[in-house]
């Protein structure tokens, strides 16, 4: 028999264990409830530090987009069909090319000055962009040789983007003899809710395109048929030869050989045939690599275009107007093909027409332009140009049979380079914060 002495032991050990645990779980609830706090707060300083970010990664977003947006600005005021009041012109026009200190600017004193360089009362010109939340300004340079180039021993000479060496391959140099176009230094400083970026782009204006007669070419031409080319400059610029080639005159073996009324070959130098040898050779190929990027329309080639196909010839080429005095076209475009082409039926259209490879005109060819031809030139059908022909003909002579019509027009052939975008040639972020 348990004692009353026991049981009074037991059941103060259970009261006293059970005040215990009461105390266990006091202490476990706060544990909880501080884990609770901690990770409350955690979320809190997490969430608050993501919408920092996604506030700052925003408002540089936008930085880098209106420097961007300078940089675009900037290419568009220096096309030449950009209206003229607000348009930065080539310094080969107002200004001296070589100079390496020839800068202009874009935007407002105030971001301008955020521009290495910049000291008030420079040239400056106003922002024309139409979103006043878009904060930016523009600065642009003539590119200068950082790295002497060409080994002269003299850094900071004006860059310019061409063949230099004959090669074939355009790069930069510093021969201002060659009168290729100049590099622009283009740098963009945008702004943004206190965000700062800042973008820069080497650009230049795509390579002129030389022209030394109404048909150029470079190893012959048999002219057949009912012929005409004449060198006279039918609107209102200076005269050329009919035909010019880098090979030289031999009774024996005559590289041009004339159609049966060779007065129908005229021009500039005043023979009949009317022909100019020993020129300069013309670098077809690289003219072809250099302008096929800036190509509105870019076909494979290596076949027979009867104009039934899509996309095909006169497919947004343009309508020109060749029987006017003197020609027209409202429509300029550079159309590229990347291998032979041959035309079985009525072409038409104006610009630049590019063929890396040999062109076979069998059908009708109306054009507004300048033809360049990597290659041969095989004319058969009824064929009116208005412009220049180039050719290279590695293989072969050219074979000019048909009733050809190729008049020389100044207008045709120039003037289009500096309306077209200028070539991006590097890009790089300076600056992000």
């Amino acid at each position: 028999m348990r004692r009353p002495s026991d049981r009074k032991s037991s059941l103060l050990l259970t009261s006293s264990t059970r005040n215990n645990e009461t105390g266990a779980v006091l202490v476990i609830g706060l544990m909880f409830l501080a884990i609770l706090a901690l990770v409350g707060s955690t979320a809190v300083v997490l969430t608050s530090t993501d919408l920092k970010i996604s506030a700052n990664y925003k408002s540089s977003t936008q930085a880098f987009s209106a420097a961007q947006a300078g940089i675009e600005e900037a290419r568009g005021r220096m096309r030449g069909n950009t209206d003229s009041s607000i348009r930065i012109p080539d310094p080969i026009l107002t200004y001296d090319r070589t100079d390496y200190s020839w800068e202009t600017y874009i935007g407002t004193d105030i971001l301008a000055q955020n521009l290495s360089g910049y000291d008030p009362g420079d040239t400056i010109k106003n922002s024309i962009h139409s979103f006043p939340d878009i904060d930016y300004a523009v600065q642009i340079l003539h590119a200068l040789d950082d790295q002497d180039l060409d080994g002269d021993g003299v850094t900071d000479e004006v860059l310019y983007w061409g063949d230099s060496d004959g090669d074939g391959d355009l790069e930069r140099h510093t021969d201002a003899a060659k009168n290729h176009p100049n590099i622009y230094l283009i740098t963009g400083y945008g702004s943004a809710a206190g965000a700062n970026n800042m973008v820069q782009m080497e650009v230049t204006r795509i390579q002129p395109i030389p022209i030394k007669a109404a048909l150029y070419t470079d190893i012959g031409a048999d002219l057949r048929g009912s012929v005409e080319i004449d060198g006279n400059d039918m609107c209102g610029g200076s005269n050329k030869p009919g035909v010019a080639t880098p090979l030289s005159y031999i009774d024996a073996d005559e590289p041009i050989d004339p159609p049966p009324h060779p007065e129908n070959v005229m021009g500039s130098v005043g023979t009949s045939p009317d022909v100019d040898y020993d020129v300069d050779p013309i670098p077809v190929h690289s003219i072809v690599a250099s302008h096929k990027k800036s190509a509105d329309f870019s076909y494979p080639g290596g076949g027979i275009h009867t104009g039934t196909t899509t996309p095909g010839p006169g497919d947004g080429w343009g309508t020109p107007d060749l029987d006017a005095v003197p020609p027209t076209c409202s429509t300029y475009s550079i159309i590229y093909y990347d291998s032979d082409i041959k035309f079985t039926s009525t072409v038409m259209g104006c610009g630049i027409l590019l063929v890396n490879g040999n062109l076979e005109l069998a059908g009708g060819f109306n054009w507004y332009g300048t033809v360049v031809v990597a290659g041969s030139l095989d004319a058969s059908g009824n064929v009116k140009i208005r412009g220049a022909v180039l050719t290279a003909g590695d293989t072969a002579i050219d074979e000019i049979t048909g009733n050809v019509d190729l008049a020389y027009c100044s207008s045709a052939t120039e003037g289009h380079i500096e309306n077209l975008p200028l070539t991006v040639l590097t890009w790089k972020q300076l600056l992000s914060d």
